[in-house]
């Protein structure tokens, strides 16, 4: 060991192997509680942000699915609408003969039935000679209805056989209504 007092040297060397200065050490020390204030801020907004990303991925995952809950129901609704639309378009106008028709497409054996209920009612084709006897009383006949007659033209009654339509025509143009009903046969109240 020599006497010679060797100095120890800084804890703090720059990197070129120089030791700093009190003054840049102060400075140094700031910079490095600046980071790390800036560090803690930084951790605390991922914190938060990562909070704000499990609550809006709850509610994503509840969003989708009531997406997928309105969609199946809403396959369900069409299909339901499909069957009708089938059934009304096919005569079935009565619910209780849309009944009857689910009943006996429900029925059917899975081997040979339609795919759909409107596949079912349109085997029956346009003469429903296939059609089976509980359903044939709601789809009726496919034949045009007859027209009913035109009604036929009604004349005034003739009151002593001169209730012409020209006697007619002016009782009512000069509104002697005493006169129209004489002719016509229909009491007068006396304009009461």
């Amino acid at each position: 060991m020599s006497d010679d007092p060797t100095p120890t040297p800084d804890p703090t060397p720059e990197p070129d192997g120089k030791v700093l200065a009190d003054q840049d050490k102060a400075a140094l020390i700031a910079t490095i509680a600046e980071l790390r204030r800036e560090r803690r801020d930084l951790r605390g907004k991922v914190e938060g942000y990562a909070q704000q990303l499990d609550t809006h991925a709850t509610a994503s995952t509840a969003l989708n699915s009531q997406i997928e809950s309105l969609k199946a129901e809403h396959a369900q609704k069409e299909a339901v609408w499909s069957d009708e639309r089938a059934m009304l378009g096919a005569g079935l106008t009565d619910p209780e003969g849309q009944a009857v028709a689910r009943a006996l497409y429900g029925t059917l054996p899975d081997d040979g039935k339609p795919a759909s209920i409107a596949e079912y009612l349109q085997a029956f084709g346009a003469e429903n000679a296939k059609v089976p006897a509980g359903l044939a009383p709601y789809l009726g006949s496919k034949a045009a209805p007859t027209p009913k007659p035109a009604p036929a033209q009604r004349s005034a009654p003739a009151v002593g056989g001169n209730a012409t339509d020209a006697l007619l025509k002016a009782a009512r143009e000069s509104g002697n209504w005493q006169e129209l009903a004489r002719l016509t046969g229909m009491p007068w109240n006396g304009g009461k």
